[in-house]
């Protein structure tokens, strides 16, 4: 299990950060690896990035990152959306 600063971000995005929300993350952080952005997936989010259109990239951009990071560390990505399999199939996936 692993976790970089995209899902952090996306983690605690919310209107309402409870004490039980915080303590759920830092037992992930815990039990898993911190997995930095590197330039390799940078690079990699970029390319599948570059063909989209404006709109498309926004709404794709921190998955792209994700997916990525996952690719580049050879991961699966567990993930409740569904999209991220038909915009980015590289991306080795687990759907919950």
């Amino acid at each position: 299990m692993s976790l970089d600063p995209i899902v952090e971000t996306e983690y605690f995005a919310a209107r309402r950060i409870d004490s039980r929300k915080r303590m759920v993350f830092q037992t992930v952080r815990q039990l898993g690896n911190w997995v930095s952005l590197t330039q390799d997936s940078c690079q990699l989010a970029a390319r599948w990035l570059a063909p989209m259109d404006e709109r498309q990239r926004l709404a794709h951009f921190a998955d792209a990152l994700i997916g990525a990071v996952a690719v580049v560390e050879n991961a699966t990505l567990v993930t409740g959306d569904t999209r991220i399999a038909r915009v980015f199939p590289a991306v080795r996936l687990m759907e919950y």
